[in-house]
């Protein structure tokens, strides 16, 4: 069995850019990179996802973990692999995915809702898992599982939005996020942008 850690990052974030579109990928990208996030998530249901993909790998420092969201088969993840994603993540429990994403050396986060998925996503290598829905499960059903699962997978943790973690990191002291990360923080609820410290609340 394969498992990819989670790297150590500056933030124990997952930045989840739903609906981003390949001519965006430059500057939304590049902003969340200054300003510390090293793990970027393109779900494959976003317009033109892989080559939205491609744009953040090759524009985005080595130590940055740049990969997908909705990743749902086999194919998805060789499509992945052939753009140079690192990061596997999936709204579901599906040992064939998360097995070949782990071979090609990903960092694996498969959605799980209860203990069975979450020892079995933990046996097939998953790094780290997603709780979806995280809001129907509610903290004491995720420190339930994570009581059964811990030291089986990688990390397991919460996720809350991406205006919340914004605020959180103070964007005052980053005045170069301002002119373009404003407009994605308006535009949240919208496009369903959110930052991901290892389980979704929402979305895929």
């Amino acid at each position: 069995m394969n498992r990819i850690p989670l790297p150590t990052m500056k933030y124990p974030l997952i930045a989840i850019l739903r609906g981003l579109k390949p001519e965006e990928t430059e500057s939304v990208v590049g902003a969340l990179i200054e300003t510390g996030f090293t793990a970027i998530e393109i779900p494959l249901n976003s317009p033109d996802p892989f080559r939205s993909i491609e744009t953040a790998v090759k524009m985005a420092p080595a130590h940055c973990l740049i990969g997908a969201g909705t990743v749902l088969t086999t194919a998805d993840v060789e499509q992945l692999d052939n753009v140079g994603g690192r990061l596997m993540v999936s709204p579901n429990v599906e040992l064939s995915v998360i097995r070949l994403a782990a071979a090609k050396g990903m960092v694996t986060m498969p959605g799980v809702f209860t203990p069975t998925e979450a020892l079995a996503a933990a046996a097939a290598g998953a790094s780290g898992l997603k709780f979806f829905p995280a809001s129907v499960l509610g903290p004491s059903g995720i420190a339930a599982i994570r009581a059964r699962a811990s030291g089986r997978s990688g990390n397991c943790r919460r996720r809350r939005r991406l205006g919340d973690q914004f605020r959180r990191l103070r964007k005052d002291r980053c005045p170069c996020l301002r002119p373009r990360l404003e407009p994605l923080q308006a535009g949240n609820e919208r496009r369903g942008c959110q930052a991901a410290g290892g389980c979704h609340d929402g979305g895929l």
